[in-house]
C-alpha cells in the first residue's frame, strides 16, 4: 500500500483515538480549503489527511486497515475515499452517504458531520456570539430569635459568590421585616453568582430559621402563649404583676382568688401578621407558685385553711 495513514497524521499504531483526533484537528485547521482558497495542493493535502482520519478514527475500520492494509485487493476501499464526494469505486461510480460499504460494512460520515464533531461551529460561524447564561441563585440560612422576628432587625451576613470567574467573599446587610416567619425566604435581587457571556446576575435567597423559644409559643401564626408563675399571695389577695411580651413587659391586674391555670388575654400583644390588620393576642396562663419554705407560724396559718372550700376541688364532689 502506497499510503501510510499513521504517517500522514503524524501518529503511530500505538496512538489512542484521542491522540489521532487531536493530530487530525491540527492538520485540518492548517490545510482546510477555507484557510487556503484556490490552493489545489492544500485541497489534495486536506483530502489525504481526512481520508486517513476517516479510516483510523473508527475502531473496526482501523482494525481492518491494520490487518489488510498491504492487501492490494482490499486497499482501494481506503484509498478511494473522497471527503467531498463519498467512497468511489473504480470506474467513477460514487455511492451515497447513506449506503453501506460492501468491504468492512461501514457507513461514511458526511463531511459536514465530521467537522461538526471535531470543530463544532468553528468554520463559517466564527463571529457568532456565545450564548449568555444567567448566574446561579444562592441560598443562605439565617437564624434569628423570635423577638427579632417580631420587631424586625438587620443582620450582616458573609458568604461566597462568583464574580469575574472567581469565588469571592461577600458581606452585605440584610433587612429583616417585622413579622417574618420561620422558613420564610427573603429574595435579594442580583446578589447571587455573576452570569456568563453577559448573562444576568443570579439572586440570593435568605432562608429564615427561628429556633423554639424557651418561654413563648406561637399558635395560629399570630397568637403567643406563655405560662407564667403567679406568686401564691397575689393569687389569693390579688394585685398587679409584670409579664413578658415579645417587645418587652406589660403590667396586668390579677383579681383576688385567681386559680392556677386561669388564662389572661392581652389583645394586640401577639405576633405581627401581614394577613390581619393588627398583631394577634398574647395569652398568659398563670400557674400558682408556692414558697420554697415556711416558718412554723406560717404553717399554722395555712393549717387553718384545711376546712376551707376550694375552687377546683368542689367540682370533684
Amino acid at each position: 500500500m502506497n499510503e501510510d495513514f499513521y504517517k500522514i497524521l503524524g501518529v503511530t499504531k500505538a496512538s489512542s483515538e484521542e491522540e489521532i483526533k487531536k493530530a487530525y484537528r491540527k492538520l485540518a485547521l492548517r490545510w482546510h480549503p477555507d484557510k487556503n482558497p484556490g490552493d489545489k495542493a492544500a485541497e489534495e493535502k486536506f483530502k489525504e489527511i481526512t481520508r486517513a482520519y476517516e479510516t483510523l478514527k473508527d475502531p473496526k475500520r482501523r482494525e481492518l486497515y491494520d490487518r489488510f492494509g498491504e492487501n492490494p485487493n482490499y486497499s482501494h476501499h481506503f484509498r478511494d475515499f473522497d471527503p467531498f464526494g463519498g467512497f468511489r469505486r473504480p470506474g467513477g461510480f460514487s455511492q451515497q452517504n447513506n449506503q453501506r460499504q460492501q468491504a468492512g460494512d461501514f457507513q461514511k460520515d458526511s463531511f459536514q458531520d465530521l467537522f461538526s464533531e471535531l470543530f463544532g461551529e468553528f468554520f463559517g460561524q466564527q463571529n457568532k456570539r456565545p450564548r449568555s447564561q444567567r448566574g446561579a441563585d444562592l441560598k443562605y440560612n439565617l437564624t434569628i430569635s423570635l423577638e427579632e422576628a417580631a420587631k424586625g432587625t438587620e443582620k450582616t451576613i458573609h458568604f461566597l459568590r462568583n464574580r469575574s470567574g472567581q469565588e469571592k467573599a461577600a458581606k452585605i446587610q440584610v433587612k429583616i421585616p417585622r413579622g417574618v416567619m420561620d422558613g420564610q425566604k427573603l429574595k435579594l435581587s442580583q446578589e447571587g453568582d455573576e452570569g456568563l457571556n453577559g448573562g444576568s446576575i443570579g439572586d440570593l435567597y435568605v432562608i429564615i430559621n427561628i429556633p423554639e423559644h424557651p418561654l413563648f409559643k406561637i399558635k395560629n401564626e399570630s397568637d403567643i402563649w406563655v405560662d407564667f408563675p403567679l406568686p401564691l399571695h397575689i393569687a389569693i389577695l390579688g394585685g398587679s404583676i409584670e409579664v413578658p411580651i415579645l417587645t418587652g413587659k406589660v403590667s396586668i391586674n390579677i383579681p383576688a382568688m385567681t386559680p392556677s391555670g386561669k388564662v389572661f388575654r392581652l389583645k394586640g400583644k401577639g405576633f405581627p401578621n401581614d394577613k390581619i390588620k393588627e398583631p394577634g393576642s398574647q395569652y398568659v396562663k398563670v400557674l400558682i407558685d408556692i414558697p420554697q419554705s415556711l416558718t412554723d407560724e406560717e404553717k399554722d396559718f395555712f393549717k387553718s385553711f384545711s376546712e376551707k372550700e376550694y375552687i377546683l376541688a368542689k367540682d370533684l364532689k
